[in-house]
């Protein structure tokens, strides 16, 4: 049994896209909070994360603190299912209160696949800005504000040890919120029935052992 979890735990391992959204590290947003009140607060701004949303009636919010000066890189992409190959979508950015750069929503967005998760995406507008300190907000919103939408922030590629686990479990969610692709959230499922399964075994065999020593 040892042998089969831990064929398991490889081929998973084999399975996860080392990369989101051409080298991202994945969020999943909190699509029914205030993000007027309380935007997304960005840290380290310059390594790469890919914010995934649904907007729900109200424009989605981001914010950068900087005390020094960074590189500013945004750029808003669509999970791309079949619809049409156009989007309003849109992102303004504000420095301080005041508005400094608007990416408007434009007819012909570009089908891009992003071959490290194996999905199509539609790119929408791209910013990238040697930023000086200072307060930033980064606002996605559409004529409707009913879209899906992956926000991309940052250029630097760096995936940590906890990034690849929360690659690990992110992955198929989104694969399922925003794909409708559930082959690889089930398996996850099992895999993770099946470690549950071998740990809650091995705990109580060493339950019975420490109990049958003299």
């Amino acid at each position: 049994m040892k042998k089969t979890v831990f064929t398991l735990i490889f081929i998973l391992t084999l399975m996860v896209p080392t990369l989101s959204a051409s080298g991202h590290v994945p969020e999943i947003v909190d699509n029914e909070r205030d993000f007027t009140a309380e935007p997304v607060l960005v840290t380290n701004p310059e390594i790469s994360k890919a914010y995934y949303g649904r907007l729900m009636g109200s424009p989605h919010r981001y914010k950068i603190v900087s005390d020094e000066p960074f590189n500013l890189y945004v750029s808003l992409l669509v999970p791309y299912i079949g619809q049409a190959e156009s989007s309003d979508l849109e992102f303004h950015i504000m420095k301080d209160g005041e508005k400094i750069v608007m990416m408007h929503g434009f007819d012909d967005w570009e089908k891009w696949y992003e071959q490290f998760g194996g999905d199509w995406y539609l790119q929408g507008p791209v910013y990238e800005s040697e930023a000086p300190p200072g307060t930033y907000i980064i606002e996605v919103h559409s004529k409707t504000n009913s879209e899906d939408y992956s926000l991309a922030i940052g250029r630097i590629e760096r995936f940590g040890l906890l990034d690849t686990v929360k690659v690990v479990f992110l992955i198929p969610i989104i694969k399922a919120l925003y794909w409708g692709n559930y082959v690889n959230l089930v398996f996850y499922g099992v895999v993770a029935l099946v470690l549950v399964w071998w740990l809650r075994r091995r705990r109580l065999k060493r339950l019975e052992s420490t109990r049958t020593v003299p």
